[in-house]
């Protein structure tokens, strides 16, 4: 509950700002009032009321503390700060839910596999060397593998098999000539 103070005179206002770490609360406890009444317009935007009015008493907080009096008042001043701070607010609140919604959306940059292609895939590997199956399935994540937040690169694959990059990728076009003529992957390449 918001303890009702009487408006500030300018010359209070100055006399406070002043005093201090004292000054700056009464400057602040007096304006509390201004924080509730430029949440209004914020309102219904996503977040709660109380969390706008913590974010404007921040921002109200931030202008007692850099307020300069010979500049004029202090409500005119601290106006531009809460709104600042309500904003910011407002906006990171819905970035927070734009990026839930990506977590919740499903994943379309890696559609799912046609149904039959991972043992087709299986069975095609299994006419290569076991060395070179196992460098593909590094580089490419096939089960199996360990998971890795970044796609391994043809260095930390050469790195990991004791080779350099320029032998995997010989490896891996090797491979994939060898792979692209075996029927039972031909029923699932693309045009």
């Amino acid at each position: 509950m918001l303890i009702a103070h009487r408006l500030l005179t300018k010359k209070e206002e100055r006399t406070l700002s002043r005093k201090g770490a004292p000054g700056r609360k009464s400057l602040v406890e007096h304006n509390l009032r201004l924080v509730a009444y430029l949440s209004k317009p914020f309102q219904h935007r996503g977040i709660s009321p109380d969390d706008l009015f913590q974010e404007g008493s921040l921002g109200l907080m931030r202008a007692a503390r850099t307020f300069d009096p010979k500049r004029g008042r202090f409500t005119t001043y601290a106006t531009w700060w809460v709104r600042q701070y309500m904003q910011l607010a407002v906006k990171r609140h819905q970035r927070h839910q734009d990026f839930e919604q990506l977590e919740d959306a499903p994943d379309r940059s890696h559609p799912s596999p046609p149904e039959g292609l991972a043992e087709a895939l299986d069975d095609a590997l299994n006419v290569l060397p076991k060395r070179t199956r196992s460098i593909l399935k590094a580089r490419y994540l096939l089960p199996n593998k360990t998971k890795s937040p970044h796609d391994p690169t043809l260095k930390s694959v050469g790195r990991q098999f004791h080779l350099s990059r320029e032998r995997i990728r010989q490896i891996e076009q090797e491979s994939f000539a060898k792979l692209s003529h075996n029927p039972a992957l031909q029923e699932y390449a693309t045009p």
